[in-house]
């Protein structure tokens, strides 16, 4: 239980690393570029986390099913190149949909072909290098599966860096994390950390490729959710607006940091709960930590909320095009305070063996929530964006918690979403003021 919580962190301070350096990167491209080259970039960005998510979809959950029948160290080394075989016809799908997106008429610029390769082999190898992360890992190689998470994509972000300093253009970014991303790759193989065989004989790639249609389905609605959500803000309205919630959803990576690093770090606890206490004292367990998790990502939001407006003043640059963003940015924030019953459920589902139950519930919920956000894009206009967002969050925590409610009788967490609600509140209307007080000196 030591080890695991010593790892537990190294996985949450590795991933805060490597997000913390995604996020000044592209907040630095936002200074940098115009809102018309960072429309561009946001819809490129939204691709490329596009390939990376279909690519690798359900292959590690169908290993995970596989590993226990193959006991011999040859078998788990053949069931590996199977993966990597899936992985590689997963890929070509996902090439596809890229080739079709660049074709769509929404690009206001013309993209060069060799960032259109770029982004292609950066969001493959963004795949490829997660899927060993999670083999590795069922070998109990915890030290090499946060190697291949944390090291190829921060080399990635740092060639990105230098290209994006001196040619300061949005494709270099691609390519500079393009070129990362392949030295990391040879690094990889050479050292032999991962596996880097290939079977792809369609006869052995049967067993997971009749296992990963839902997780295919799954992943796409999330990322349709997520960063897709670019399309469709590009589709329904100006660049100007796809450039605006690139930005904003960038920022909301800090809640989205907070929230993963804290359910690292209570996911192994929680289990450990699970085997040794009774389901109530485990409930006034999981009260306080949701409590202490909406008090710290309220306060962190606070602060982000009230410098924000006036932050974005002093350093000027095209950053003064979204000085007007608090509102944008409180919604997207209530949205991770109210995912608190989700994480809080979520663990339960995962620890009593309901996956199953869970994937379903995430398939219906996202599958309503979309359909509701859309209905908000077009009876709101921009703002319902960000509300549709928030919307989806409820859905998706609310159909996960009554379920889990009424199967274990969990008690709601809602101190926590309340906490932090009320401090976005407190910091969203204080950030105004502090602008008009920078501009006055």
């Amino acid at each position: 239980m030591k080890s695991l919580v010593t790892y537990s962190f190294l996985y949450a301070g590795t991933a805060g690393l490597q997000k913390a350096l995604g996020f000044v990167l592209y907040i630095w491209l936002a200074y940098s570029v115009t809102v018309t080259d960072y429309a561009t970039f946001g819809l490129l960005l939204a691709l490329q986390s596009g390939v990376a998510t279909l690519a690798g979809a359900g292959i590690a959950d169908s290993v995970v099913g596989l590993f226990r029948h193959n006991n011999s160290k040859q078998l788990r080394t053949t069931l590996f190149s199977i993966a990597n075989g899936s992985f590689l016809y997963l890929s070509t799908v996902a090439g596809i949909m890229a080739i079709l997106i660049f074709a769509l008429p929404i690009w206001d610029k013309p993209v060069a072909i060799t960032v259109k390769l770029a982004v292609l082999i950066g969001g493959v190898l963004t795949a490829f290098f997660t899927l060993q992360a999670a083999l590795v890992r069922l070998e109990e190689r915890h030290l090499a599966s946060v190697a291949l998470l944390f090291i190829a994509p921060v080399t990635g972000l740092c060639i990105a860096f230098f290209a994006v300093y001196i040619w300061r253009d949005v494709g270099a970014f691609f390519s500079g994390f393009a070129v990362g991303s392949l030295l990391a790759y040879l690094a990889f193989s050479v050292a032999r950390v991962g596996h880097f065989s290939f079977e792809v004989r369609p006869a052995d790639v049967e067993p997971i490729r009749k296992t990963i249609g839902p997780y295919i389905f799954i992943a796409f609605l999330a990322w349709i959710a997520g960063y897709g959500n670019t399309y469709i803000v590009k589709f329904l309205f100006s660049e100007n607006d796809v450039a605006r919630f690139t930005f904003v959803y960038t920022l909301s990576s800090i809640m989205h940091l907070v929230a993963t690093s804290t359910n690292q770090v209570w996911g192994p606890r929680f289990i450990r709960l699970v085997s040794t206490l009774n389901r109530a004292d485990i409930e006034e367990k999981n009260m306080r930590f949701y409590t202490i998790q909406g008090l710290t990502l309220g306060l962190i939001g606070s602060v982000v909320l009230l410098l924000l407006p006036a932050a974005l003043n002093v350093i000027g640059g095209n950053l003064s095009y979204y000085q007007d963003i608090n509102i944008e940015v409180l919604i997207l924030f209530c949205g991770y305070a109210v995912s608190i019953p989700w994480w809080h459920s979520q663990n339960y589902y995962i620890v009593l063996g309901f996956g199953g139950i869970l994937k379903n519930h995430v398939l219906s919920s996202t599958a309503i929530g979309l359909g509701v956000g859309l209905v908000l894009m077009k009876l709101l206009g921009p703002i319902g964006i960000y509300v549709g967002f928030l919307a989806q969050a409820i859905i998706r925590s609310m159909t996960t918690f009554i379920w889990a409610r009424k199967q274990w009788h969990l008690r709601l967490a809602w101190q926590g979403p309340l906490i932090a609600i009320c401090l976005f509140v407190a910091g969203g209307l204080c950030g105004p003021p502090l602008l008009t007080l920078v501009k006055g000196q």
